[in-house]
């Protein structure tokens, strides 16, 4: 048998079509449109392959299991500054690769949940963004173009999204944590924002809590997942600032999140009103909580796939306690 890494990597770096023989292929692929449940293998597995190179390597004991105990939950939040371009635009193509990627971390056993941005800058469009009013105005027409545009990048890989809305408060409940693992269990992948349009406080809490950080580590926390991930515009976390030192050095691995590590939340860029110290209170929460906390750029080729696959990215790596 392959070796799942190597193979991987071969993927990444070969972007042509690469022949195996048919058991490799049903051993490795995953995807729901492939036939690896069948005992053969079909054109539509090679050509899918040959176009979606890289996504769908992980441990072969997953393949063709419903694993309904739960056990391995991923949290991927993605942060505004991914989503949405410096034209307060969606970027359709980011959010479609994500897409692409959440769905090859299901196919290989893992139940993951997605907490999005954007629904604001959605919205901003139709009618500004000034006041608070007009922010929760436009979050109200823009969560369900939000929406729109995950339901439909997800439908391409068989998969279906359902939306969760609340404010930090209701994501401590029970009642949420139930629903949210009921959707899990029936093949869902949930699609959680703060619901900026019906609560003031949310949107002000972005200045001290992050653009949806302290939500993903309440919902790793409380759902008990294993791994929560960070994605934002920024390469982890540094010694120094790097938009002032070109040559500030990243950490790629923390084990605790001490007072010297705190003092390392400086503002990484001067437009960021709230820096680096709510995601690391985020990773704070969830490492206590035995999250391992993964802080990377979203901009970077299949980070989720290889941050789950085990593969080194960019970025800062939080231990669990």
């Amino acid at each position: 048998m392959l070796d799942a890494t190597s193979f991987y990597l071969t993927f990444l770096n070969k972007r042509s079509r690469i022949q195996l023989c048919s058991n490799a292929i049903i051993q490795l692929y995953p995807f729901r449109q492939a036939c690896h449940r069948e005992a053969g293998i079909c054109d539509c597995c090679t050509t899918i392959i040959a176009h979606f190179p890289g996504y769908f390597l992980f441990s072969v004991q997953s393949l063709g299991k419903e694993d309904s105990s739960l056990e391995k939950i991923v949290v991927v939040k993605i942060g505004s500054r991914v989503l949405v371009s410096t034209q307060g635009k969606i970027r359709l193509a980011v959010l479609s690769q994500l897409a692409q990627q959440v769905s090859a971390v299901y196919e290989a056993g893992w139940h993951p949940i997605i907490v999005t941005s954007g629904a604001i800058d959605c919205g901003n469009g139709f009618i500004g963004k000034g006041t608070l009013l007009e922010k929760q105005v436009a979050a109200m027409v823009g969560q369900p173009e939000l929406m729109a545009h995950w339901r439909d990048a997800f439908k391409q890989w068989g998969m279906i999204v359902g939306q969760v809305l609340g404010t930090h408060r209701d994501f401590l409940t029970k009642d949420m944590i139930a629903v949210i693992n009921q959707a899990l269990r029936s093949g869902i992948i949930p699609i959680l924002n703060e619901n900026d349009s019906a609560s003031v406080e949310e949107i002000e809490a972005a200045e001290h809590h992050g653009d949806n950080d302290a939500l993903a580590a309440i919902v790793a926390q409380g759902i008990k997942a294993k791994k929560l991930i960070l994605l934002s515009d920024v390469d982890g976390l540094f010694e120094q600032n790097p938009a002032e030192n070109p040559n500030a050095r990243p950490i790629p691995v923390v084990a605790e999140i001490t007072p010297d590590i705190m003092t390392l939340a400086t503002k990484l860029v001067s437009s960021r009103p709230t820096g680096m110290k709510p995601k690391l209170e985020a990773a704070q929460m969830a490492t206590v909580a035995g999250v391992t906390v993964h802080l990377a750029s979203g901009n970077l080729p299949d980070v989720v796939t290889r941050i789950i696959a085990g593969i080194d990215v960019p970025g800062t790596t939080f231990l669990a306690a």
